[in-house]
């Protein structure tokens, strides 16, 4: 049987290996190198640095140039706006109610029509996520005395998110639209 280093298959040595791991002897001698020699790169010539760049074909066209959110400007149009809301809200009436709602349906829409194309499922599944941290945020100023912290948040949580269902569901219904007619075009 043969040395499988020493074996060729047509014209291609398998001990070809051999001096690129930094073997030695007659079979890493008539091996063919693994890796391919490099080709020298030419200098730049950085000496005109005030040359004006090439401009792109796409500069001289005045195309209309709109603002698109990410997904951490989503989240601070849809969370943090409405949290504040949430809480000027608590404030001035002692419990959440319609100012806060109206906040995140615009917040919401807003979200939906300036969101980037590339992820836009994130301006409908957000909003709802951003109303619910804001009523366990500014919640906590409106609890009810009762002996179970766990009774109290529930009640708040159910009493607040059940009143305000259908600006939940109305504003992220219409984000869910926007963002469908959106991704269509």
């Amino acid at each position: 049987m043969s040395d499988p280093s020493t074996s060729t298959t047509g014209d291609q040595s398998h001990g070809r290996l051999y001096r690129s791991t930094g073997a030695e002897g007659p079979q890493a001698e008539e091996a063919r190198p693994a890796v391919a020699k490099r080709r020298a790169v030419p200098a730049t010539d950085w000496s005109d640095v005030s040359a004006p760049l090439p401009v792109p074909p796409s500069a001289g066209t005045h195309a209309r140039v709109r603002p698109a959110l990410t997904i951490p400007g989503l989240i601070v149009l849809d969370v943090v706006v409405v949290t504040i809301a949430a809480l000027i809200n608590v404030a001035l009436t002692k419990h959440i109610s319609t100012l806060t709602s109206v906040v995140f349906v615009i917040c919401a829409v807003l979200g939906a029509v300036f969101v980037r194309k590339e992820d836009p499922h994130p301006a409908w599944i957000i909003p709802p996520l951003g109303y619910f941290t804001a009523v366990l945020i500014a919640g906590q100023f409106i609890l009810q005395p009762n002996k179970s912290l766990i009774i109290r948040e529930a009640s708040m949580i159910g009493q607040t998110l059940g009143f305000n269902s259908w600006w939940i569901i109305g504003g992220t219904l219409a984000a869910f639209i926007i963002v469908m007619v959106r991704s269509r075009r």
